[in-house]
């Protein structure tokens, strides 16, 4: 497997995490004219699928020693990351960040371990930049943070959206089945789920943290 970076003038980047399995064909488009950055374990899967990996960075406990040393033969550059302190995904984020990019996305960062799932659900707050988005990707949905900020999301008609206060917003849309104005999410009581997008582009506006959660139909990098 080729380690190349595709172009010079790479702006965003994609993170493939060693939790459940992602669509390989969702990955395969995700990953065009983007960074790949591989953590740990997961390089099993992109070293089968073929993917042209840029980077392999963890602390190297998942990971057959055999298939490391095959990764650096194969010319990928590798990151030993050692802290125990932090997890191979911030790890992930802070190194890319380095880079100066506009976007990063995450794939297979959930299912398996639930902590897991929560504490990288966790990340997309801490790690929230106005000048630098995350998406992270499921098989089936996309979830990103929004604060203090108005945005235009584009997706599809019938799509399922929600929205989740991180830990509190008030929130205000358009263009979704149960629209809110001026309304008060917070992690403890009040949430908004079960809704859908009642046109391909919905109008958010946030005043505090949230958490927006889109069910996915095709990759379209929104």
């Amino acid at each position: 497997m080729e380690s190349v970076m595709r172009q010079q003038k790479i702006h965003e980047a994609v993170i493939l995490a060693n939790g459940e399995e992602f669509d390989a064909s969702r990955l395969a488009a995700l990953i065009q004219n983007r960074i790949l950055l591989v953590l740990d374990g997961a390089y099993q899967f992109a070293y089968q699928m073929g993917l042209p990996v840029d980077y392999l960075m963890g602390d190297f406990d998942s990971i057959d020693p055999g298939l490391l040393k095959e990764a650096r033969d194969q010319g990928v550059k590798v990151i030993d990351a050692p802290d125990q302190n932090l997890t191979d995904l911030e790890k992930g984020i802070q190194f890319l960040d380095k880079l100066k990019l506009s976007v990063v996305y995450i794939c297979a960062a959930t299912g398996l371990r639930l902590d897991h799932t929560l504490h990288n659900l966790r990340l997309l707050n801490r790690y929230y930049d106005s000048k630098r988005k995350i998406y992270l990707y499921t098989n089936t949905e996309v979830v990103f943070a929004m604060h203090d900020e108005d945005l235009i999301y584009e997706g599809h008609e019938g799509d399922g959206f929600a929205a989740l206060g991180a830990p509190q917003c008030i929130m205000t849309t358009r263009g979704l089945q149960y629209d809110m104005k001026d309304y008060t999410l917070s992690y403890e009581k009040h949430s908004s789920v079960c809704n859908r997008m009642e046109q391909d582009r919905v109008s958010l506006s946030v005043k505090g943290s949230a958490l927006i959660i889109h069910s996915l139909g095709a990759i379209d990098g929104k």
